[in-house]
């Protein structure tokens, strides 16, 4: 009797102390949202291509991931045939008019800005064919950047290198940054949910094993399209295989445009019931290489 009941308050110690235990593996993001069942959805999803062009392909899904739906559109760039290059006009504008007047067959909106402003002042540091555009805030945490041969190289931990070589950034005519970095090598670097990491519409922009330059923007805060969290954007884009992954600005940002489809995603920002792309400080144009 007496090593029964003893069993029992043990038993009884040991099971709160599991709660305990998970309670704070929860709160703490060690748990992952991310299943099997999500993997395999992501993995075996359905894309369905609404744009080619030699070297480009607009496609996009929707599916049901970490018990959310998602919406996701993605534009795979062969650098063969196109290359990037970062615009911040004068005034904000939105995305479709910096690709219009560019020439550009596409464009995705690009690093964070200033709001209360009409000027275009980005909030990090941008340089755009060899000059340093209006920004302001420091370096950012990561960036893109483009040098004379139009190669794409992804900087991880800017602040640091920039507080080491301020001049860091000669040999690339265009630099565009923002953050965080959510790959780095192939390794995903958020890994557990960070505080007020709520979901909401995400841009990045990856790069694949093959070079091949992936443009991700997840829509959200509508009905069919929650959007995700920082760490679910970065195990998303570790597992569409990309091997370096920047994120961009974000929210009502969010925007991917081409000259065939004009705003191919669902921008958040609304007037009433009619979705209103927002207008932003700078963006990354998608140009042939015949163009240069």
């Amino acid at each position: 009797m007496h090593k029964t009941v003893e069993m029992n308050r043990l038993l009884h110690t040991l099971t709160l102390l599991s709660a305990v235990l998970l309670a704070h593996f929860v709160s703490c993001g060690i748990l992952q949202a991310q299943t099997q069942v999500d993997s395999l959805t992501l993995s075996t999803a359905r894309w369905d291509t609404l744009e080619v062009h030699q070297g480009l392909v607009v496609s996009k899904t929707a599916l049901r991931l970490f018990d959310s739906e998602q919406q996701l559109y993605r534009m795979d760039i062969n650098p063969r045939f196109f290359y990037l290059q970062p615009v911040q006009p004068a005034k904000r504008q939105k995305v479709k008019r910096m690709g219009k007047q560019s020439g550009s067959t596409a464009a995705i909106n690009g690093g964070y800005f200033i709001t209360k402003t009409h000027k275009a002042i980005a909030s990090y540091f941008l340089k755009i064919d060899n000059t340093i555009a209006r920004y302001t805030n420091g370096w950012g945490e990561a960036a893109i950047a483009m040098d004379s041969t139009k190669a794409l190289t992804f900087i991880n931990q800017l602040s640091q290198i920039a507080t080491q070589d301020p001049t860091w950034h000669r040999p690339y005519p265009n630099v565009l940054s923002a953050g965080p970095m959510l790959i780095c090598d192939g390794r995903q670097l958020i890994l557990s949910p960070q505080k007020q990491d709520k979901r909401h519409p995400r841009t990045v922009i990856g790069i694949q094993s093959d070079s091949t330059i992936t443009l991700l923007v997840v829509d959200g805060r509508q009905r069919g399209a929650e959007g995700m969290t920082r760490v679910e954007l970065a195990w998303t884009c570790r597992v569409l295989g990309m091997k370096e992954a920047l994120n961009l600005d974000g929210g009502g940002s969010s925007t991917m445009w081409s000259q065939r489809q004009r705003n191919i995603n669902h921008p958040s920002d609304r007037i009433l019931f009619v979705r209103i792309p927002r207008k932003v400080a700078n963006a990354i144009l998608i140009l042939p290489k015949g163009s240069q």
